[in-house]
């Protein structure tokens, strides 16, 4: 794709983004990517049982469906997994939820931002 190109990161991992189309967005990008986790698990709720654990990747568009659902288990038990799986990685729930929005509508939109979400964090620890 022409209007795509790699951002080395930090971590050693290059991440591919659009050609930003404002000054200073390619800065803006890696600080935000920097602070999110290279992947997380999500639920798709709108997704029918077996199919609704997903892995968004940060700087990507979409989820990419997991075989770890079945057509059997409870919403409850799935989001008990996804937290678990999160949890293991590493990966807060704000976090998630930033990697939710980044992945659904840009990221470059301010709800891409995990500091918007830390109060889901202190709720974890409740």
């Amino acid at each position: 794709m022409k209007d795509v190109r790699p951002i080395e990161m930090n971590d050693g991992k290059t991440v591919y983004v659009k050609e930003p189309s404002q000054p200073g967005l390619e800065t803006k990008l890696t600080a935000l990517f920097e602070r999110l986790p290279e992947l997380c698990y999500t639920m798709v709720s709108g997704n029918a049982p077996g199919e609704r654990i997903g892995i968004i990747k940060r700087g990507e568009s979409g989820y990419y469906l997991t075989d770890f659902d079945s057509k059997t288990t409870s919403k409850e038990i799935v989001e008990e997994c996804v937290a678990e799986f999160n949890k293991r990685l590493g990966v807060k729930p704000s976090q998630v939820e930033a990697m939710e929005i980044g992945s659904m509508f840009g990221w470059d939109v301010p709800g891409a931002d995990p500091d918007k979400f830390k109060n889901l964090d202190e709720m974890e620890k409740t």
